[in-house]
């Protein structure tokens, strides 16, 4: 059995409900790390982090990723003041998952949480590919912080 003292946890961030994805690299399962998905509302997925950190911090590493979104350049233009109302809108809600991300970055310096940051990637990863991994149920969220965490392997 393959093993590697290592836990990461990649986080999707959302105001609403963010994408997390724990992967357990001292042991695999099969042919596969053991992992659990989630969608945390921010305060669980705090209480996760934390939990997760005080439970192995001592016996191996745990590093957190988090996706942070403000790494690639904004992309949206608006042309006439119907889009600039779309666009107002949408860059109010990339902005409030921006400042969600920021706050984990700021929960995990505060409690000397080992942590990093991932840069979102343009190309998505669709089902058929996470499957590789052996999952077999997940959402855009999920496979986002799969995504973090895989930066980390």
């Amino acid at each position: 059995m393959k093993t590697n003292n290592k836990i990461i946890i990649g986080i999707d961030p959302d105001v609403e409900k963010s994408g997390l994805f724990l992967i357990d690299m001292r042991t695999i399962d099969g042919e596969f790390y053991k992992y659990e998905m989630y969608e945390l509302p921010f305060f669980s997925a705090l209480s996760k982090i934390q939990h997760t950190f005080n439970e192995f911090f001592e016996t191996c590493e745990v590093v957190v990723v988090i996706e942070q979104g403000e790494l690639n350049k904004a992309i949206y233009v608006a042309k006439n003041a119907k889009n600039k109302s779309i666009a107002a809108n949408i860059g109010m809600r990339v902005g409030k998952n921006f400042q969600v991300s920021q706050l984990l970055i700021e929960y995990c310096k505060e409690y000397s949480i080992n942590h990093k940051t991932y840069r979102p990637q343009s190309k998505k990863w669709n089902a058929k590919f996470v499957l590789q991994f052996g999952i077999k149920k997940t959402n855009e969220t999920k496979r986002d912080a799969l995504r973090c965490a895989m930066s980390e392997i």
